[in-house]
């Protein structure tokens, strides 16, 4: 099953290499942990990652911003056994991702939820859809900290 995982991983990596050429050099696949990760460091935002943890039936694809408590991530599981639906599936997200049609947004956590975490989360990070957020209401706007595109393109929160 490993062996399955590590040829799904490099089969996204080289989907995403021929896709965003430009890529190429800071993308590559980490087998140090349990699951291969496909790691993208983005060179136009230091300190910012994108990964995608992969097997053949599911894949999660984070992006992480470098602040706690950890990434945002989408969550994707294909109902067939094949890897290709599934990758077809991710690749087509992360498109609208750098499309700018899914957004980062960092919320501030309500005082009461902070009250309970008793730590130094502050806030999350969300992967939102752009339309959605444009229907989010004049007061969870007022959370948001920062939001922004996958080029690091402010997106106006109020």
């Amino acid at each position: 099953m490993e062996s399955v995982n590590r040829e799904t991983a490099s089969l996204l990596c080289d989907r995403l290499a021929k896709s965003h050429p430009e890529w190429i050099n800071n993308l590559r696949v980490d087998e140090s942990a349990e699951l291969p990760v496909v790691v993208l460091s983005l060179p136009h935002c230091p300190g910012h990652e994108l990964s995608i943890e992969v097997q053949r039936t599911e894949a999660t694809v984070a992006y992480s911003d470098g602040l706690p408590p950890g990434p945002a991530e989408r969550l994707f599981v294909c109902a067939t056994d094949t890897a290709e639906e599934g990758l077809d599936a991710v690749c087509e997200w992360i498109a609208s991702l750098v499309r700018g049609e899914i957004i980062l947004v960092r919320e501030r956590l309500s005082r009461l939820v902070r009250f309970i975490r008793r730590q130094d989360c502050e806030s999350l990070l969300w992967f939102v859809d752009g339309d959605e957020f444009k229907h989010w209401s004049l007061r969870r706007r007022r959370r948001v900290l920062r939001a922004w595109s996958w080029d690091g393109t402010p997106r106006l929160a109020i």
